[in-house]
């Protein structure tokens, strides 16, 4: 009987071992937040209203740079204090990876195009427009990307 009882003890004393890893391990999985940002309406409006602008500037690169240096300059510093907000976020690596890319003078979209235009003073129709659809998907992503968030 006693050999019984010691069984019995052991396995109630595995048994708790393994309840315990168990609520460990559910509370490790319930205590970790989403793994990304949670959605920010200001965030999803700027990007709204910078695709506007952006767009509206791409449009005017059939025409001399000089004309529009200003506009560009403010269109810029706007888009580098998006990305500046969307980087003091926590869990926002992707939407800073948007901005970067979107921005960069490495890739085809409207960082490299606001350096061609600089550099060349004027941009042909057809570059143009082909250029303006590029920036106008990649400004989609970013929104998707962050209409996407968790909303609570």
């Amino acid at each position: 009987m006693k050999l019984k009882y010691q069984n019995y003890q052991k396995r109630l004393s595995d048994v708790m071992i393994v309840l315990l890893w168990l609520a460990l391990i559910c509370l490790g999985f319930c205590s970790c937040g989403p793994l990304i940002a949670r959605y920010d309406p200001t965030a999803v409006q700027n990007a709204i209203s910078l695709k506007e602008r952006a767009l509206a500037v791409v449009e005017k690169a059939g025409e001399p740079y000089d004309l529009y240096k200003a506009e560009v300059k403010s269109l810029v510093l706007e888009m580098d204090e998006a990305r500046r907000l969307a980087d003091a976020t926590a869990k926002n690596e992707l939407a800073v990876e948007e901005w970067d890319i979107i921005m960069s003078p490495n890739r085809n979209l409207l960082g490299r195009f606001l350096a061609l235009w600089q550099e060349r003073k004027k941009l042909h129709a057809a570059f143009i427009a082909e250029a303006k659809q590029a920036i106008s998907l990649a400004f989609d992503e970013l929104i998707r990307l962050e209409n996407g968030k968790p909303r609570h």
